[in-house]
């Protein structure tokens, strides 16, 4: 974790280019992911792109904390709070399925 959160930003061009195509990735992924579960009607129906741009900023840094001690949490914690935070992303309150 420490290699992934930390020692890996700006060691050099290539890896930094590396790791920001495989951010845009889990990007990437999430968007379609929360773009079919909308189809489904079982998210909201929205542009995800900067949301998941966001939530992959909270994975980054909720876990370099937590692997450095800032976070006093078990692993099953730190885990249901991230579920916890992407299904706000998807189904913010006061959303309805039937809402579309």
């Amino acid at each position: 974790m420490r290699i992934t959160f930390t020692e890996i930003i700006g060691v050099s061009p290539r890896l930094e280019r590396q790791r920001l195509e495989r951010r845009s990735r889990w990007v990437d992924f999430i968007c379609a992911e929360a773009a079919a579960a909308a189809e489904q009607g079982e998210a909201v129906p929205r542009d995800y792109r900067l949301a998941a741009t966001a939530f992959i900023g909270s994975v980054n840094g909720l876990l370099h904390d937590w692997r450095a001690g800032y976070v006093d949490a078990a692993l099953d914690e730190v885990v249901d709070e991230l579920v916890h935070l992407l299904l706000g992303i998807l189904r913010p309150a006061g959303w309805r399925p039937e809402q579309g």
